[in-house]
């Protein structure tokens, strides 16, 4: 979706079960617009879900991978098996709703460590710590310390739930342009989500270019 007057765009994607098959269909505008508009380049940065978001999200998985676990933790018969990486995941017991938030909040004031939140030795190394926080239906994960924010995603349908119908789907990338556009300061209004083109603008292609 393409604010009027604006260099700058969002391009929404449909996953399913982690995937998404119109991913090819990115690079192939990035070649062809290029080659039509050699002297313009085309950038491309993940959205990511406001700070009022997180705040008011629930810590609901906390994973922690151990890069190089020390001999007394545990017992390997495969020597293999004493270089892997091992992921400890957190989550809240039966009769809790959410991890506690000032888990989350120490761990980025470096207050606590990530292996002290699963009983591990201070000599042992961990690799990444993954948070997921889930708000409204939406579960985003990011990495801690590398990420300040989670990149933005929506819920279209749940499992056991219909396919929504192509206008479903536009209607829903309208609604949420309207949220992440002001985000990124750019101004975007209802009016916005239907085209107004000249001819001239229609007339515009982009050119195939020779090698596909």
């Amino acid at each position: 979706m393409v604010p009027k007057g604006e260099q700058y765009a969002i391009l929404f994607q449909e996953r399913s079960n982690g995937r998404c098959g119109v991913g090819r269909l990115h690079e192939v505008f990035v070649k062809r617009f290029q080659s039509t508009f050699p002297k313009l380049m085309v950038k491309a940065t993940p959205v990511l879900e406001s700070e009022a978001w997180l705040d008011a999200a629930e810590l609901m998985e906390i994973q922690v991978e151990v890069t190089k676990p020390s001999s007394d933790e545990a017992d390997f018969d495969i020597p293999a098996l004493s270089q892997a990486t091992f992921s400890y995941n957190i989550r809240p017991s039966s009769d809790q709703k959410a991890l506690p938030r000032k888990i989350y909040d120490q761990l980025m004031g470096r207050n606590i460590k990530p292996g002290q939140l699963i009983g591990l030795s201070k000599g042992t190394e961990t690799g990444k710590t993954i948070v997921t926080f889930a708000k409204d239906g939406r579960r985003k994960s990011f990495e801690l310390h590398h990420e300040n924010q989670p990149v933005a995603s929506i819920l279209l349908t749940d499992h056991g739930e219909d396919a929504l119908t192509q206008p479903l789907i536009r209607g829903r990338c309208i609604d949420e342009a309207a949220e992440y556009f002001p985000m990124m300061g750019i101004e975007w209004n209802e009016k916005m989500a239907h085209g107004d083109w000249s001819q001239d603008q229609l007339d515009v292609r982009t050119v195939k270019p020779d090698d596909e």
